[in-house]
């Protein structure tokens, strides 16, 4: 009597099969779609406008006020730098849009940049610094930062645009330096497996550091003087934007360190420790001279959703080779630098 047993077997395996390949051709006949859609998408068109957020004040009111009261534009520097929606291309479609629409005219009074970044990418860092920097000698407003979490290496050098610096009571500050690697080796394992390779390249060293065969003595010597010019960048950017940090002792003694909030402020990393958010943005509106009697708008801008345009993009990732994120191990391994300004204690473990 186990021909009913095999009978629901087999039926529950050609069912499971069936639902299987109709998902798969679902997937397969929506490919020419996304290859239609980016066809006629390009990276050159301008990018889609920004929804505009509507913030708590110092009193926790969001309410839309009339279009001539003032504004505190808040920037988010949350996450890693170089990734996701912290770009400097964002960023600077952000400070373009801060001037149209309904908050052109001259209304933002003041930038507010809420910081929770390990770092990142050392190109994004230094372009999101130059377009603060930019747009604040441009229209001639000040610039806080609030440190909420974290505001390390790339997240410290972009916070050296800002006038002020404050932190809450937990927040992790400094760690000035440059990471690449780590590079590995496996030119021994290969030949005691006796698997061979073929790098084909022309010019002198052009394939430097190649994991396959053994490195050849100074090989690394280029990438050593780039990441030292990087350093020196990043120290003289810090110690512009702040004039009490001793630059002897952040070379000799600071180092990539970090600091509790008190401590970066005794070192000069920030201007003030251990208060709350509505206090620093209180600060910032005394500084931008507005009267929070007379009423203000705290906003931000953040990209438009498109659940079209986000559903395509997978299948499209995953045809490119692409690894989405919801299945990446390393959430920074897919960064496209070398030399990152980034805090992460895990990659500099053997």
């Amino acid at each position: 009597m186990t021909f009913p047993r095999e009978s629901i077997f087999f039926s529950s395996v050609r069912a499971f099969f069936k639902a299987f390949f109709t998902l798969l051709g679902i997937f397969f006949a929506i490919i020419p779609i996304v290859f239609f859609i980016n066809l006629f998408s390009s990276d050159q068109q301008p990018s889609e406008p920004h929804s505009i957020t509507l913030l708590p004040n110092v009193d926790g009111k969001d309410d839309l006020l009339p279009p001539t009261v003032p504004v505190i534009l808040r920037i988010d520097i949350h996450g890693i730098i170089g990734k996701a929606t912290l770009t400097a291309e964002e960023i600077e479609s952000q400070l373009l849009d801060a001037q149209k629409g309904p908050l052109k005219e001259g209304r933002i009074k003041g930038i507010l940049l809420h910081i929770d970044s390990p770092g990142g990418t050392s190109t994004d860092s230094d372009t999101i610094y130059r377009q603060v920097m930019a747009y604040k000698e441009k229209y001639h407003l000040p610039v806080h930062a609030y440190v909420d979490g974290l505001c390390a290496s790339g997240g410290m050098y972009i916070a050296a645009a800002a006038d002020y610096i404050s932190s809450s009571p937990v927040s992790i500050i400094g760690s000035v330096g440059v990471l690449s690697g780590p590079y590995v080796n496996f030119s021994d394992l290969l030949k005691k497996w006796e698997i061979k390779t073929l790098t084909l390249s022309e010019g002198k060293d052009k394939d430097m550091m190649n994991p396959t065969r053994p490195w050849t003595v100074g090989e690394e010597e280029p990438l050593k003087k780039i990441q030292k010019y990087l350093y020196e960048r990043f120290v003289s950017i810090v110690c512009l934007g702040r004039p009490l940090l001793d630059r002897e002792k952040l070379i000799q003694e600071y180092g990539a360190h970090v600091f509790d909030p008190q401590s970066a402020q005794n070192r000069g990393f920030i201007d003030e420790a251990n208060i709350s958010y509505e206090k620093a943005l209180s600060h910032l509106l005394q500084t931008a001279k507005i009267d929070e009697t007379q009423g203000y708008q705290v906003v931000a801008l953040y990209p438009k959703f498109s659940f079209l345009k986000d559903f395509l993009q997978v299948p499209l990732n995953l045809f490119q080779g692409k690894i989405t994120h919801a299945f990446q191990l390393d959430p920074i391994g897919d960064l496209k630098e070398p030399f990152l300004y980034l805090y992460d204690p895990k990659r500099t473990l053997p």
